[in-house]
């Protein structure tokens, strides 16, 4: 006489046995291993995520890709590395270069103080012992370093040198424009004057300086 209880220890026994021959897993990668009613038979794998092939054996293997991104400087940013000052960032929008600016400063290459009145004179630069000009002042100050012939006697007004140091024509402010390639202008009495930087020269700051 056969109890229920001995029927389930050998049905298991026989279960065990044939999902774990030799001790080991007949179905790999953590898949269900389900034995055959039929001894003879080995048992069906069921694959768990990730798993595939004869008895589970194989690992799907993911591969992932990742597309490098690549910045374009344009020419312009490319040309004047120091184009953008203060800590500005170069950008370029098809064939015009322009700067970002952080905070604290403003104007075309990011060299005008946050505040700064433009109409008062250029921001006073660190080292510089030259002053700005004063409101009304029909004339810039002296440039340090720049001789100016004496006048000829019976001559009103000393002539023009032909050079960086002539100065610009009265009547003329900064409301006309005059100042080329994008540098601030500051009005100065009855004229104006063009803040060049370190890449141009010229009273308009036309001329541009070769490296």
């Amino acid at each position: 006489m056969h109890y229920i209880s001995d029927f389930n220890f050998s049905f298991l026994s026989c279960t065990n046995a044939a999902c774990k021959p030799g001790g080991e897993n007949y179905c790999g990668g953590g898949s269900t291993c389900i034995p055959d009613p039929d001894p003879t038979k080995a048992p069906t794998c069921i694959c768990a995520s990730g798993s595939y092939g004869f008895n589970c054996m194989n690992t799907i293997v993911t591969v992932t890709t990742t597309t490098p991104q690549t910045t374009t400087m344009s020419a312009g940013c490319k040309l004047f590395p120091t184009l953008c000052q203060n800590g500005g960032t170069c950008e370029s929008g098809g064939t015009t270069t322009t700067c970002k600016c952080p905070p604290t400063h403003a104007g075309p290459q990011c060299k005008t103080p946050v505040g700064a009145t433009p109409s008062q004179g250029p921001p006073v630069v660190p080292g510089q012992t030259t002053p700005p000009p004063v409101p009304g002042q029909t004339t810039p100050p002296p440039v340090p370093g720049q001789t100016t012939p004496p006048p000829v006697p019976g001559q009103t007004t000393p002539p023009l040198v032909i050079g960086p140091s002539n100065k610009p024509p009265a009547g003329v402010t900064c409301a006309q424009n005059p100042c080329r390639n994008n540098r601030p202008c500051y009005n100065n009495g009855n004229s104006y004057f063009c803040s060049c930087g370190s890449q141009y020269r010229g009273i308009n700051c036309e001329e541009f300086i070769s490296g």
